[in-house]
């Protein structure tokens, strides 16, 4: 009788979801700070660097690092970095309270799809709140590069459904064109176009003004034409990108990187893995062939209008960065940093789910919900390793330093490369801003 009537108790249901996400929440947090670096790492150094030169706003929300420019989050991370004197674990401390206003805007925005809380939807607070965004977090936490654009897509999509004014479009425009400007963000932009024109376009009504229309349209128009203005393409890697790929490895790259979000890091891949991850990938692409054809002949428009961007996430971002890594190899598909992309396709998929009615639907829902929480309770511990070990690693390299100032010397004795030796003289700057 439980078991039939779960979904029918809302203060029992509301009370221990709250609980839940707040005990999640709260085991995220106190994750992020037990390992939060003193020192920037990598990617993050270099990063850093234009910090130096006094950047004005609209420097930093145009600077490009990599392919994608780095918009309000780097404005952010700047923010921080000058109140907190460059304190490290202080931006990370920003980027888990991001983190967790992703979590919140995504509650927000099922409850409106739905009406109702269910029991199952301690799966959102899971899924956000995974280590296995360590490297997003801990390792090298750069807020423009994935969080921060997460974040405002989930913020977008929730605006976008719940206003009924016309004036959604323009504003959603909007929110799409920040996210543009915000790292990865970028691959968001033909989704909201998609999300934004079709009704416009395909199915006016009465209430739908020329305003209507065109505001949306110089909005995303003239964000683009901002975005592309002085952009260089730059993979960001040492090996050249070959146009003319390699589609076994390209394949097999695909596979690998969605694969690797289910096991746990440094372990061999499953048998055969790189297929059933590139079987996951191809399944949520026809899954967003549906919900396009769905949205485009007006069928539940709003509810398949959402998975139009949520599914269109990772089958971007995966196809993407196959193209600009293949280059370095297959095994460079187990980047830490590409895990949290797929944060929008399993929300997708708890929603489809959701949606079907019945004992058998509600048994595949809990045992969904139910084999993604033991997976994480597998993979976290192994989260939990990387994190500390590469915590210990730089104080050890930050001890080092602080005693003989020297990157080489500190990379040699503690046998942790903090720094590339490319960026020996760039570090060194920066570096004298934050060891004391």
């Amino acid at each position: 009788m439980l078991f039939k009537n779960y979904f029918k108790l809302p203060r029992f249901i509301a009370g221990a979801l709250l609980t839940g996400t707040v005990l999640l929440g709260a085991r995220f947090f106190w994750f992020t700070r037990s390992f939060a670096g003193t020192l920037p790492y990598m990617d993050q150094l270099e990063l850093y660097w234009p910090f130096i030169h006094n950047p004005s706003p609209l420097s930093l929300f145009l600077y490009q690092y990599g392919p994608h420019r780095q918009g309000m989050g780097y404005i952010l991370t700047y923010a921080v970095a000058a109140v907190s004197q460059w304190n490290i674990p202080t931006e990370i401390t920003l980027n888990a309270l991001v983190q967790i206003g992703t979590c919140i805007a995504l509650l927000a925005l099922k409850r409106a799809v739905f009406h109702r809380w269910h029991i199952t939807d301690i799966f959102i607070p899971l899924v956000v709140f995974s280590y296995r965004y360590t490297e997003s977090f801990t390792i090298v936490p750069n807020i423009s590069l994935a969080v921060f654009p997460i974040f405002l897509t989930f913020l977008g999509i929730y605006v976008w459904f719940i206003l009924t004014t016309p004036w959604k479009y323009a504003l959603t425009a909007a929110i799409a064109v920040i996210v543009l400007f915000s790292g990865f963000g970028m691959l968001t932009l033909p989704l909201f176009a998609l999300l934004i024109c079709v009704p416009l376009f395909r199915f006016p009504n009465s209430d739908i003004k020329y305003a209507h229309i065109i505001t949306p349209l110089l909005i995303l128009i003239s964000g683009t034409s901002a975005f592309f203005y002085n952009y260089q393409f730059d993979p960001a890697v040492s090996c050249q990108v070959n146009p003319l790929i390699d589609w076994p490895v390209y394949s097999s790259f695909i596979g690998t990187e969605v694969t690797s979000y289910f096991i746990r890091p440094n372990s061999l891949l499953p048998l055969h893995g790189e297929y059933l991850g590139l079987t996951v990938w191809i399944s949520l692409g026809i899954l967003l062939g549906l919900s396009v054809n769905s949205y485009w002949q007006n069928n539940h428009r709003s509810y398949h209008g959402i998975h139009i961007v949520l599914l269109g996430i990772p089958v971007l971002f995966a196809a993407a960065s196959a193209f600009a890594r293949t280059c370095l190899g297959v095994e460079a598909a187990r980047a830490g940093r590409y895990a949290i992309f797929f944060i929008p396709g399993l929300i997708s998929l708890y929603f489809l789910l959701l949606r079907f009615k019945g004992m058998l639907a509600r048994g595949t829902l809990i045992a969904f919900v139910s084999l993604f929480m033991l997976n994480e309770v597998v993979v976290s511990r192994g989260y939990t390793e990387v994190a500390k070990n590469h915590y210990q690693s730089m104080e050890r390299w930050h001890t080092c330093y602080t005693q003989h100032s020297s990157i080489p010397y500190c990379n040699d004795v503690t046998q942790f490369s903090l720094i590339p030796a490319r960026m020996n003289t760039m570090a060194g700057e920066i570096l004298r801003h934050i060891v004391r």
